[in-house]
């Protein structure tokens, strides 16, 4: 009986420290972090045009610009005109945009992995994004390698168009879960 106790014991200790399927799996060699710098952000961002780091190239850079700057929309922040950046700004990168009062948006894409976006619904991603001050200090920073997933509703509703528009909406939101709300203008 003794022994019978003691075994119960043992096995009871050994599934508490087994992994659960609920348990992120980790990605050797990529950290993902986010990383605050101070308790507000300026409320007028620029998003700069997207830096594809891919080996391909062939991430869609104006859907995720679109999609994060639509994402800061959302929050309450003030996104500039994508048209002025562009004429003004075009080869500036935005730690050295240098405009009052704004935080200077970079999103750089180091992988990009669409090939079930259409039809699984799926994408797999290593996107980093930075807000920086005028300055060019880093404010806000984060780095997500993961992965996306239409649910079933969403794939029977929505044209494939649609789809990877909704995947790179979630990646940005992945990315930004935890950027703070605009100061009160």
């Amino acid at each position: 009986m003794k022994n019978l106790l003691s075994l119960t014991c043992c096995l009871a200790l050994v599934a508490c420290q087994a992994p659960t399927d609920s348990s992120p799996a980790a990605q050797v060699g990529i950290d993902n972090y986010t990383n605050m710098f101070v308790d507000e952000l300026p409320s007028d961002i620029a998003v700069m045009s997207v830096v594809d780091m891919t080996s391909t190239k062939l991430t869609p850079s104006k859907m995720v610009r679109d999609s994060v700057r639509s994402y800061f929309l959302k929050r309450g922040y003030s996104p500039l005109s994508q048209r002025y950046l562009d004429t003004k700004f075009a080869a500036t990168n935005a730690s050295a945009l240098a405009l009052p009062k704004t935080g200077g948006v970079e999103v750089t894409i180091h992988s990009w992995d669409e090939s079930k976006a259409y039809s699984a619904g799926s994408l797999r991603y290593d996107a980093e994004i930075s807000v920086y001050s005028t300055s060019g200090a880093v404010l806000f920073n984060a780095r997500n390698h993961g992965k996306v997933q239409l649910s079933a509703g969403e794939m029977g509703a929505s044209t494939a168009g649609r789809r990877a528009a909704i995947l790179t909406g979630q990646m940005v939101s992945a990315l930004l879960v935890d950027l703070p709300a605009p100061p009160p203008m």
